[in-house]
């Protein structure tokens, strides 16, 4: 039975090979959007080209800014495994797994998968809740490197003084 970590592995490269097809223009980004219904999951990304253009520096890590949204059917069966992932469970308990299982599908795929590789991997829900701002920003730390990281916490603090 596929899991639902399997399953949005397998969408995030479906959507990689549909969208970045140019190999010299790379991914500079990846976000799971998790949908704060808990009844959708997608994906967006960020290209190299995009990423290096200074008037888009304040987007690297607004993926709601970036410019490719993935709409595949590969995204329907993660959609589909969504709905029963934790079902039954308490709402913060269900989140926290639902997280997990992202922050495992990015990297399982960066780990096999050079498109990832050096991209800025994230997990987000657009309710911003206290509950969501934590996983967040924990799987942002567990998916990138330490500069990756400092950049994103001196981007919040420009931004809104927010410090986690």
């Amino acid at each position: 039975m596929t899991t639902f970590s399997d399953a949005l592995a397998i969408a995030i490269r479906d959507s990689l090979y549909r969208s970045h097809t140019d190999e010299h223009d790379g991914v500079a980004g990846y976000c799971i959007l998790l949908y704060c219904d808990l009844g959708t999951v997608g994906g967006i990304s960020m290209s190299r080209s995009f990423a290096d253009l200074p008037e888009n520096e304040p987007a690297l890590f607004v993926p709601v800014d970036w410019p490719t949204e993935h709409v595949t059917r590969a995204f329907d069966a993660a959609s589909d495994l969504l709905a029963r992932v934790g079902d039954g469970l308490p709402y913060e308990t269900r989140v926290r797994a639902l997280v997990e299982d992202a922050v495992e599908a990015l990297q399982a795929v960066r780990s096999t998968d050079t498109a990832l590789r050096d991209a800025i991997l994230m997990v987000v829900c657009p309710d911003g809740s206290d509950l969501w701002d934590e996983l967040e920003t924990d799987a942002l730390r567990r998916l990138n490197s330490a500069a990756v990281y400092e950049a994103w916490l001196a981007m919040l603090r420009e931004a809104r003084n927010f410090v986690p």
